[in-house]
Formats: structure tokens, sequence, C-alpha cells
């Protein structure tokens, strides 16, 4: 006798959740979701926005801790272990725009031009963020693509300048 194991059936669900932008003043505004208290929010002071407010950007990276300790909480209750506590931080970088968005390489390289930067120039140079922004700012005149494809492209004008004065 054959017993055949048949998948158990997932039923789709529907999930929806609203939220509500209020009282925009400049780029500053009320965040706000039924039966939860407002925040007020803010495109982060590197964009002009107001210091000391939310940010899509901390909405972001907070989102995917939270998610993870869900994870890990629920993984936990799952296989019955009890922890006593639980602490994180979590930390994002704009590193996709100094790669170039449109390559796999690309983010890596930015995230690693920031690291490098962040912990190992800000040793040696007390403005480590300021040189940051002027890395940013030559990337952007010079390389505006980001620096993955913008060596390709550097690396292929050189090639063609070399073979053409042979």
């Amino acid at each position: 006798m054959t017993t055949t194991l048949n998948p158990p059936r997932i039923r789709p669900k529907s999930f929806t959740y609203h939220t509500n932008v209020g009282e925009v003043q400049g780029r500053t505004a009320t965040l706000s979701s039924e039966g939860k208290p407002p925040l007020w929010v803010s495109s982060p002071p590197e964009f002009k926005g107001e210091a000391g407010h939310w940010t899509p950007e901390d909405f972001f990276v907070a989102s995917i801790e939270v998610c993870l300790m869900l994870t890990f909480a629920g993984l936990s209750e799952k296989r019955g272990l009890k922890f006593a506590s639980y602490e994180s931080s979590a930390e994002g970088l704009l590193g996709v725009i100094a790669g170039g968005s449109g390559t796999l390489g690309g983010p890596i390289v930015g995230a690693a031009i920031v690291i490098f930067l962040k912990n190992y120039v800000s040793a040696y140079i007390e403005r480590w963020n300021m040189l940051l922004g002027f890395v940013f700012v030559f990337i952007v005149i010079f390389m505006p693509e980001g620096v993955v494809p913008g060596v390709r492209r550097l690396a292929a004008q050189a090639t063609r300048a070399w073979r053409s004065h042979r």
C-alpha cells in the first residue's frame, strides 16, 4: 500500500493597514493610525528635514530590526524557549547611491566605502562625515551612475584611448 503525503492547504489571507498624514508644515507632518498615538515625521536633516522627528529612513531600518526581533521571539516561543531579555540595534546607510543601484556589486561597494570611512578614517579625522559628504559629491559629479559602473566606464575609456595611441 502506498501512502502519499498531501501538502497542507494554505489559504491566502489578506491584511490591510491604514495610516493618515496630516498637519503638514513644510517637510514635517503627523502620522497616525487608528488606535495608536500620532507620530511627528519629517525628512531627515540631511534632506532639509527637522531633527528629532521620525523619518522614512528610520521606519525602514526599524521595520527590519523589528522583523528580526519578532522572528526571534516567534521561533523561541515555538520551541518553548524563554529568554531573559532582548536588545538589538540597527543601522542603515545610503551605500547604494555611491556604489551604483543597477549593479549587484554596487550596494556592496557603496556600503564598503561608508563603513571604511566610518570605522577607519574616523579614527584620524574628527569630521569624517564631512569627508563622506565630499566623497558622495565627488561620486555624483564624476560618476553619477555610481562607483561600479563609473569605474567600468573609465576603464573602457582608458582602454580605447590606449588602443588608439598604439
